[in-house]
């Protein structure tokens, strides 16, 4: 698929311009592992498998365990999509299993040239089964996004911006990418107005459910690890400000 073209102008002063073309060249079976905190935007048929097949990859999705059955409704959507506009057979194909198995063994078969995935850092060991056979993995593994806050803003705006950390913290259940996860500002008196406006606006959201157990569970085991750092000498504000003296 050619996305343009500038024609050469070799009598171009004070310098000639080449013939300069950008193509996307489909480089064969791509493999993608669905994600699990967005059943349909980052699963079946989410970015990685819209561009592969864009530019005529075929795709292999490895759906995710925590909704096979989402999954399976739109992967039959995908295959009577491909049969109604003629595709080949193949084009698109959905397997399902328990586990990380299924996606490691696909990433390390030397016909797949190209794999996508979304979710947690436990997609570093699709990096390495790729990287052994240097072949490219499109990832997106979660990040704490940290957030600078600035004096002056802090200063004039800081129980807004307190409410509104908590809004983008809460928003899906925490599991937006966005996620602001560390905060970085100068200790201070306008620290404590921008935490004790955060902490009276997490008590007043509800609490929501989360997508599978594992999130939960992680959810849980986080909650544990940051009461650990309180307890070895670390104080700590009600949101999980973290302050380091001296």
């Amino acid at each position: 698929m050619t996305w343009a073209c500038a024609s050469s102008r070799r009598n171009r002063k004070p310098l000639p311009r080449v013939d300069l073309r950008l193509r996307h060249i489909g480089v064969g079976p791509v493999a993608v592992c669905g994600a699990s905190n967005f059943p349909l935007a980052f699963s079946v048929v989410g970015g990685d498998t819209a561009s592969a097949l864009a530019v005529g990859c075929p795709v292999i999705v490895k759906a995710h365990s925590a909704h096979p059955g989402t999954a399976e409704l739109v992967g039959r959507a995908v295959q009577k999509a491909m049969k109604d506009c003629g595709m080949p057979e193949g084009t698109f194909s959905l397997l399902f299993d328990s586990g990380r198995d299924v996606g490691q063994v696909l990433v390390a078969d030397n016909r797949i040239k190209a794999a996508g995935f979304t979710g947690s850092r436990g997609g570093v060991a699709l990096m390495k089964i790729a990287a052994a056979r240097t072949i490219p993995v499109y990832a997106e593994m979660s990040s704490i996004n940290p957030v600078l806050l600035f004096p002056n803003a802090l200063k004039n705006r800081g129980k807004a911006i307190g409410k509104a950390f908590v809004a983008s913290l809460v928003i899906g259940a925490g599991q937006f990418c966005t996620n602001p996860g560390l905060i970085l500002v100068v200790d201070g008196p306008d620290l404590d107005k921008f935490i004790e406006s955060a902490a009276a606006a997490l008590k007043k959201t509800a609490a929501q459910t989360m997508l599978t157990p594992d999130i939960c569970k992680t959810y849980a085991s986080s909650v544990a690890k940051a009461a650990r750092s309180r307890s070895q000498g670390r104080q700590s504000g009600p949101v999980g400000a973290v302050r380091h003296h001296g």
